[in-house]
């Protein structure tokens, strides 16, 4: 069985280049479509002090969280796994892994689980996100990883559909 843990803001959320106020966040638009397709529910990170709603509050409390390198504190419950592969959902955040899902990713017993991240941003791709997970994931493999573009979140089945496929592929050539 298969994990899908997801870091994902309701609002505000970057689409096609703007801040717009949304209902649902571009990478949980993501998780949902990889949940019905792996039938498996999604488990959400949350912040236990949570993040501001305005988006130039937002901004300066990631930009110092990763400059500080003080990762805020998980609400509970914190998601546990159940299985060997994780998929993995977050928002790039300045370039990066967002330091919510770094803490959770640091307190959260790896060995031996396979990581697939998957990630939406709104021009930076996977940005450093590859190396952070290297670094903080030594011991795991983690697979190439999927960068949607958060204004085509909605549209995502078919880069989705073939990322899975190439996902499956490389765990295999690791067996």
């Amino acid at each position: 069985m298969a994990d899908i843990i997801v870091f994902s803001l309701t609002s505000p959320n970057w689409r096609d280049g703007v801040v717009q106020e949304t209902t649902v966040g571009n990478t949980a638009l993501v998780a949902a479509k990889l949940s019905a397709t792996l039938a498996a529910p999604v488990q959400w990170l949350t912040a236990a002090d949570p993040y501001p709603a305005a988006y130039e509050a937002l901004v300066a409390r990631a930009k110092q969280e990763l400059a500080s390198g003080n990762w805020p504190a998980l609400a509970e419950p914190v998601p546990q796994l159940t299985g060997r592969h994780v998929f993995l959902g977050f928002p790039i955040w300045n370039g990066d892994v967002p330091p919510l899902v770094q803490q959770w990713l640091s307190q959260t017993a790896m060995q031996g689980v396979t990581v697939s991240p998957f990630v939406t941003h709104e021009g930076s791709g996977l940005g450093n996100s590859m190396a952070t997970l290297h670094r903080l994931l030594p011991a795991n493999q983690v697979t190439r990883g999927l960068a949607i573009r958060g204004g085509r979140a909605d549209k995502s089945d078919t880069a989705l559909a073939n990322w899975l496929a190439c996902t499956k592929c490389e765990m295999e050539e690791t067996k």
